[in-house]
């Protein structure tokens, strides 16, 4: 008679080796609960093709398990990031350690390539600059396009409004196709002078709000808006100054990719510092 089962009693020591068992004989339920642990698993033997979908929880994650390598390029979505995480973003500091190391050009601080999709608009904080010149040149404002050009034709228009510590009248300034946007009337070239506030930029690309393009086509006509205090040494005040201008030609969402502060001569003082930074598309 044909002998078809053996009690475990009946099984020498080691007897049953890993050539005894046929393939896919043993199955999951011929394995206790947590009989095979950690230590059991050779490393790598669990592959990708080994996991169920959505196998791997949040609670499966130890803390700090997925790091910055781990994320492929482009995989975190807008509808990934939490709202407390949207809104202002830094995108570049500018601080000088020598006079003139943040110059690109003579009088010319550039921030290159700083346009993008992903912001709604931009703020630049200004915490503190001067050019190292002759007191009382103005510090101007341009839009960047291409390599880094400067978009210099006669499209801007603009409007300053001064008020002076010295006056309890607006002194207000306007320029219509100027080759640039005014921010500043009369700069203290000195250490204990300069400027500081913000400059806002609008309008010259087509953010994506919640993964949904607001491009509108060729029509876009940039904005600057700008609130700045400082000491102006020819009126002999203590200044605040509202600026805003427009580019008044018409240009496609990505031909602006960046922007220049100006001024005619002089590069920045030891010490010059500032911020630009994004806001971040609400989803």
């Amino acid at each position: 008679m044909a002998i078809d089962t053996l009690g475990a009693n009946a099984l020498a020591s080691n007897s049953v080796t890993t050539t005894k068992i046929a393939n896919d004989a043993v199955t999951g339920a011929k394995i206790p609960d947590d009989a095979v642990v950690a230590a059991d698993i050779a490393d790598g033997s669990v592959t990708t093709a080994k996991l169920a979908a959505d196998a791997v929880t949040d609670a499966k994650l130890a803390d700090n398990a997925v790091v910055t390598a781990n994320i492929t390029n482009a995989n975190i979505t807008q509808p990934k990031i939490a709202k407390s995480m949207q809104g202002w973003e830094l995108i570049e500091n500018k601080v000088s350690a020598t006079a003139g190391d943040l110059n690109q050009s003579t009088g010319n601080i550039e921030f290159r390539n700083c346009f993008s999709v992903n912001y709604l608009y931009y703020k630049l904080v200004i915490g503190y600059y001067s050019p190292a010149a002759t007191n009382n040149n103005a510090i101007s404002f341009q839009w960047m396009y291409s390599t880094n050009t400067h978009a210099n034709a006669s499209h801007y228009h603009w409007v300053v409004d001064r008020l002076r510590s010295d006056s309890t009248s607006l002194d207000r300034t306007t320029s219509s196709g100027n080759t640039h946007c005014r921010l500043w009337s009369q700069i203290y070239s000195n250490l204990a002078g300069g400027i500081h506030g913000e400059v806002n930029i609008w309008n010259h690309h087509a953010p994506v709000l919640g993964g949904t393009s607001t491009d509108r086509g060729s029509n876009y006509r940039p904005w600057m808006q700008s609130d700045l205090v400082g000491y102006e040494p020819s009126d002999d005040c203590f200044t605040r100054t509202l600026a805003h201008g427009r580019y008044d030609s018409s240009q496609a969402d990505d031909f602006f990719t960046g922007f220049v502060i100006s001024t005619a001569s002089g590069n920045c003082m030891a010490g010059t510092h500032m911020s630009l930074f994004g806001y971040r598309n609400p989803v």
